[in-house]
């Protein structure tokens, strides 16, 4: 979902829930290529994932007010419905972000991630390199609404002939005040891609299976979800998301999400 715009001393645990997953190598963004195209995928052609499950720990270090570097580190569980149920490391993602804009309602932030391949079994990662840049945005309207969003630029800097350039973007907004004690705030998040290049595999009810181009899926999710607080160090957020397009990374998404400040 959105990345924060504020470059701060975090420490975070997520589990993310993935149900309903058609076309799990699409452009290479979440697995790679198959083996029986001599990928380093999943062996056999996959009609679906059933669903995963991806708990990671995100660390991000600020330096100065307006710069910090992170590191996140995936586990993940796959699904399938014809290969084997896998689980292990997935793909670690590092970066760094630069506010370049900050008054006392408006922040803008730089951010680049690079994915480094780490996840070594088939179907735990996408097996190639990439970089995502990215415009982070922060808008605080009022003192108890706070308008969030993003714009990525997903780029392989290698892989096989499915890989393909996405643009992300999204756009959040957050109800509530952080408060001393006890807070709450309510969340809804609409975020999209627009896949510009890549191939797919569509495997059919009968087993068969075709290649065809990536380029023009657009995927739309809606999020609400609640995130709960006990003064400026500390919260919880539990969230569920759903797929509004016919083109889709999961169909049903929910998340569960702690995170430490200081």
């Amino acid at each position: 979902m959105i990345d924060s715009a504020v470059p701060l001393n975090t420490l975070r645990m997520r589990l993310d829930l993935g149900y309903d997953m058609p076309r799990p190598t699409r452009a290479e963004y979440f697995q790679a290529k198959p083996g029986v195209l001599l990928g380093p995928g999943m062996l056999f052609p996959e009609p679906k994932l059933q669903s995963y499950q991806e708990l990671s720990v995100y660390g991000e270090y600020a330096p100065l007010p307006f710069l910090s570097t992170f590191i996140e580190t995936p586990l993940r569980w796959i699904n399938p419905e014809v290969n084997g149920n896998t689980y292990g490391f997935g793909d670690i993602n590092l970066g760094f972000k630069l506010c370049t804009w900050n008054s006392e309602d408006f922040l803008v932030s730089l951010q680049l991630r690079f994915f480094d391949p780490t996840g070594q079994r088939p179907g735990l990662g996408n097996h190639h390199w990439t970089i995502d840049p990215a415009l982070l945005l922060m808008w605080r309207p009022y003192d108890n609404i706070i308008l969030e969003g993003d714009v990525h630029y997903w780029a392989p800097l290698n892989g096989t002939d499915f890989a393909g350039d996405i643009l992300r973007y999204g756009v959040g907004i957050s109800l509530g005040s952080q408060d001393a004690g006890f807070w709450f705030k309510p969340v809804v998040e609409v975020v999209g891609w627009s896949v510009l290049g890549g191939k797919q595999m569509v495997v059919t009810p009968a087993d068969t299976f075709t290649i065809q181009s990536a380029s023009g899926a657009t995927v739309v999710n809606g999020y609400a979800g609640l995130r709960l607080g006990w003064g400026p160090s500390f919260d919880i957020y539990a969230g569920y998301g759903r797929c509004f397009t016919g083109s889709s990374w999961t169909r049903d998404f929910a998340r569960l999400e702690l995170r430490w400040f200081w």
